[in-house]
């Protein structure tokens, strides 16, 4: 969320000589850089975990008097939690009220958190989705008509067409259970005629001991390679021909959007939900029925012995996620918007 906020505020303050201001909901260190035009506002006092309530009070007078004091036209919030907060915050004020849900659309919330977004959300003026099934549950179960669909917004990563990638099945990702690298390590371990082939998982998490075990276990300590958390995924991504997806869920998956970005063949699990969005089963990709583990290894060992479907999906991929260029997305997020 932090990632596509701070590039959309860039945006819009670069290229359209808007006013752009970024409010806060808590004092935290800026990962992403901002631009100088971009103005931040935070609040004035400390999260308190003990008394979350108080908090949570203060914050929504707070939020009101300063989206108040920017005059704007519209405001633009993204998170589950802190939307309704938002439409709370601007009950009453004349303003367009934008809202994003950033995360698993199928989520069944309870108690407090399934009333208040009964009460708030249909007050939205517009909703941005990222895959079509989040636009449809939203509009079925908030009543929203007013939707954009549209994934996050992929980074061009430049690349060498004629470059001559090693046999190297890459997969990206915090290492958590929804993301099923275990299912990944055992499908590779099956692959037949795969001596010159290595699986690379990047990414740090709580189940790189059990996953380390898992390779140990398999014998596998020469051809799966848990590199851990890398800052330059670009370099690993363009040398790999497969990009291996194996999670349960997703709100929209940028690894995989990435690792097709940067000229990989994709397979995944059709996983609620983003895959499906980005994949067109046997023209892009492959598309696998989620946790059918047989059919994800034929399909890989399909890919694995045939270096003309690698290379047709992979100039297929190229072409087909041209769609989600930060360009783009954020183009179309602003005319919808206005």
């Amino acid at each position: 969320m932090e990632r596509v906020m701070a590039g959309y505020a860039n945006y819009l303050a670069k290229n359209n000589k808007l006013e752009v201001t970024l409010i806060l909901l808590l004092k935290v260190q800026k990962f992403y850089d901002i631009d100088d035009r971009v103005k931040i506002i935070e609040p004035n006092f400390n999260y308190n975990k003990k008394n979350r309530v108080l908090y949570l009070i203060k914050i929504i007078f707070w939020l009101r008097k300063e989206i108040k004091k920017t005059k704007a036209q519209s405001v633009l919030s993204f998170g589950e939690y802190w939307n309704s907060l938002m439409l709370i915050s601007t009950s009453g004020l004349k303003i367009s009220k934008y809202i994003s849900d950033r995360s698993k659309p199928t989520i069944e919330w309870k108690g407090f958190n399934k009333i208040i977004r009964k009460y708030t959300y249909k007050n939205a003026t517009g909703f941005i989705a990222q895959t079509k099934l989040a636009a449809k549950i939203i509009e079925e179960k908030y009543k929203i008509t007013n939707t954009l669909v549209t994934g996050n917004p992929i980074r061009k990563i430049e690349f060498d067409d004629n470059y001559e990638r090693e046999n190297i099945i890459i997969s990206v990702g915090r290492l958590i259970e929804y993301k099923q690298f275990n299912k990944l390590i055992s499908i590779f371990s099956r692959l037949t005629n795969s001596q010159n082939w290595k699986l690379m998982i990047l990414g740090d998490g709580p189940l790189l001991d059990d996953l380390q075990k898992q390779v140990k276990e398999l014998n596998l300590n020469d051809k799966v390679i848990l590199c851990g958390a890398i800052k330059n995924v670009d370099d690993y991504l363009i040398k790999s021909k497969i990009f291996a997806f194996t999670s349960y869920y997703e709100g929209f998956p940028n690894a995989l959007a990435e690792g097709m970005m940067a000229g990989c063949s994709c397979i995944s699990f059709d996983c609620i939900s983003g895959p499906s969005d980005i994949i067109e089963n046997k023209k892009n990709g492959f598309l696998i029925p989620l946790n059918d583990e047989e059919e994800f290894l034929s399909k890989l060992q399909l890919l694995v012995d045939n270096p003309s479907i690698i290379e047709d999906f992979r100039i297929q991929g190229k072409k087909s996620i041209q769609k989600y260029t930060e360009e783009i997305v954020h183009k179309k997020m602003m005319e919808f918007i206005n």
